[in-house]
């Protein structure tokens, strides 16, 4: 998928709430199994240069069964997204018109 990324085949949207979330995660001890501090900060620069930056949408409550999720749903309404891609169950569960909600695995698929 983050080669559709770089390659423009899909876009990126972000917004400096998902960015600072992305910093936080990123920035765990735990993190470091996956990857260097180098290697999650180059991740991170890529992240924020190759993203669409859109500002953070107005607090919409109720998106989600996680409240501070639903920034990311208001998100994909506001930049119109064809899809939201996500790990976290509380956003998988998102049943909100017109947007894709969908696994990375199923992003991945629908890619290639």
């Amino acid at each position: 998928m983050w080669h559709a990324v770089r390659t423009r085949r899909i876009v990126l949207i972000v917004s400096p709430a998902l960015l600072a979330e992305l910093g936080t995660v990123l920035g765990r001890d735990r993190f470091r199994r996956y990857a260097s501090v180098e290697e999650a900060d180059r991740f991170f620069m890529d992240v924020a240069r190759l993203g669409v930056s859109f500002l953070d949408p107005p607090a919409a409550d109720g998106l989600t069964s996680d409240p501070k999720d639903d920034y990311l749903v208001a998100l994909a309404q506001v930049a119109q997204a064809d899809a939201l891609v996500s790990g976290d169950n509380a956003v998988l569960a998102a049943r909100v018109a017109a947007l894709s909600v969908v696994t990375p695995r199923t992003a991945i698929e629908s890619i290639d």
